[in-house]
């Protein structure tokens, strides 16, 4: 399970950093119905992220992440920004993981060093971050969750 942590944690840091679109009114639209529809046996998790890193496209079209939408978009769908998805490494199609495209461009711009600095931000403390998963009634399979994600401060106990 510690593997697939590390492996997701960033993932879903990503997932969180591609959306599209108006935020306002898609957390209108969400509002009112995670808690009516969350049935009773649901429960709350916390994910503390201890790694963190940015996945890159493997080859063109292929790169790691999630599907979020349920769509698989065609370059220039105006549904998606614009932007086609990628298949995963497993040939997973419908794959919305945008950020993939520009992670090369952090050798580029002189910011290779990015990830290995906000992977020692996080061990040092100065940077602590959650993902609240609400209404969760099927760890490895679940239709409906809600996500918030958090971030903390003071100094946490690493290696507890």
């Amino acid at each position: 399970m510690n593997a697939d942590k590390r492996h997701l944690t960033p993932l879903l840091f990503l997932c969180l950093l591609m959306g599209c679109g108006d935020n306002e009114s898609a957390q209108s639209s969400d509002a009112g119905t995670a808690d009516a529809v969350a049935p009773e046996t649901a429960k709350s998790m916390i994910v503390v992220f201890d790694t963190m890193g940015f996945a890159t496209a493997e080859s063109a079209g292929v790169a790691p992440g999630f599907d979020l939408d349920g769509v698989v978009s065609e370059p220039g769908d105006a549904n998606s920004c614009g932007h086609g998805d990628y298949t995963a490494p497993d040939g997973t199609p419908g794959i919305d993981n945008q950020l993939a495209t520009i992670v090369p461009l952090f050798e580029v711009f002189g910011l290779a060093a990015a990830e290995g600095l906000l992977q020692n931000t996080i061990e040092d403390g100065g940077l602590l971050m959650m993902l609240q998963v609400d209404g969760v009634d099927d760890v490895m399979n679940d239709d409906q969750v809600t996500l918030l994600f958090r971030t903390g401060q003071g100094t946490p106990l690493l290696g507890t």
